[in-house]
């Protein structure tokens, strides 16, 4: 991955687990999303304030997780997010996950997120625009 990262850990607790003690995949997806929210705060651009401010939403429309070493009730795990690839219109996430005393790779994830504009009056019609430059710029003004 190239270009700036933010980096959070994660304990993962009893209720986050399936019965085996091992973290149920769904709250993976939980933790992905978070770090996408992290990762825009520490360029300065909380997504709340995107949304309220500048009437910008970031949905995810695509989604891969691989899974490879199971984290389980106890562990820390260590996310690091980076946005590897902007286009137009959308940009992709890319997480690492790594188990934050051993260093195993636990999972990975890509996100697509698209940029919209959500019109009140019709909330399902969404109007995709451009990528705002301030934001590309915020991560280092890689392209695509």
């Amino acid at each position: 991955m190239h270009g700036r990262a933010n980096n959070r850990r994660v304990r993962i607790e009893f209720g986050d687990c399936d019965p085996a003690k091992i973290a149920y995949y769904p709250n993976f997806v939980v933790w992905v999303d978070e770090s996408t929210h992290h990762l825009f705060e520490s360029v300065g651009f909380i997504v709340h304030d995107l949304q309220e401010n500048r009437g910008l939403q970031i949905p995810v429309v695509d989604l891969n997780m691989k899974f490879f070493y199971p984290a389980g009730w106890g562990d820390e795990i260590h996310i690091e997010s980076k946005i590897d690839r902007w286009g137009t219109k959308s940009f992709n996430v890319k997480h690492r996950i790594t188990n934050a005393r051993s260093g195993e790779l636990v999972a990975e994830a890509r996100e697509t997120r698209v940029c919209v504009k959500i019109d009140p009056d019709h909330p399902k019609e969404l109007q995709g625009l451009p990528v705002p430059s301030d934001i590309r710029a915020a991560f280092g003004g890689m392209e695509g």
